[in-house]
């Protein structure tokens, strides 16, 4: 009798923890990703490679390069190099919004799958419980049958 209530707090316990990821899951439905969230992703796999670090390196030594061999008659952006601090500010500023943007989609991404993981977990868990309930049963029902204890 009482493994009967155990198993019964068991499941009543799991099948509250699955109505609470239910409602979490309707907090963060899956859609489509927006224009700007494509964006942010795209932006994100691009700064975040080497062909684009390798380039920009390059980009910026010829700039500089360019500017210490034209010092003497042209240079459009003398030493301390003003222009490219201005422009790689700008392209920190604008950056970094969209790398925060991507991670936090990446991040509900992992939500999803780690309640979705949790979920499994918990159906497996009440088919163990079940399947243990089911086999005690029988095992305590041979018992009182035979009279001699089955393992």
């Amino acid at each position: 009798m009482s493994e009967d209530v155990d198993l019964k707090e068991i499941l009543e316990a799991q099948r509250r923890i699955l109505d609470v990821l239910a409602k979490l899951e309707e907090e963060d439905p899956d859609r489509p990703p927006t224009f700007g969230e494509k964006v942010a992703d795209w932006t994100v796999q691009l700064v975040g490679s080497w062909r684009f670090l390798i380039g920009q390196g390059a980009i910026l030594t010829l700039y500089i390069i360019a500017n210490i061999l034209m010092f003497s008659f042209m240079a459009f952006d003398p030493y301390p190099f003003i222009l490219l601090n201005l422009l790689l500010s700008f392209q920190a500023a604008f950056t970094a919004p969209l790398i925060l943007i991507s991670q936090n989609r990446t991040e509900h991404k992992d939500r999803r799958r780690a309640i979705d993981a949790y979920k499994t977990v918990l159906n497996i868990e009440e088919m163990m419980s079940q399947l243990k309930y089911k086999i005690e049963r029988k095992k305590n029902g041979l018992e009182s049958k035979d009279g001699n204890s089955v393992s």
